[in-house]
């Protein structure tokens, strides 16, 4: 059972999280160079490619979008206190 002070870290993680993800999600969403889904696609940006790619299969270049991911991501990671 969580004691108190493990219910407001989880709490707190939770919300860091939850702020974290809509960042990342908003600047995938900014980025369109390098989209692999071919001019006719109906894909608007990076986040719609790896969501497809989520829910369906990865397609070849998966590494190089984890790879755009974690760079997004490490810096606001870094910023946390820990």
């Amino acid at each position: 059972m969580l004691d108190y002070r493990d219910s407001i870290i989880a709490g707190i993680a939770k919300i860091e999280c939850l702020r974290i993800s809509k960042k990342i999600i908003r600047a995938l969403q900014r980025l369109s160079d390098g989209m692999q889904s071919g001019d006719d696609t109906p894909l608007k940006n990076i986040w719609d490619e790896i969501c497809v790619q989520v829910q369906y299969e990865e397609s070849v270049m998966w590494d190089a979008y984890l790879s755009t991911v974690s760079q997004i991501i490490l810096p606001e990671v870094e910023k946390l206190d820990e």
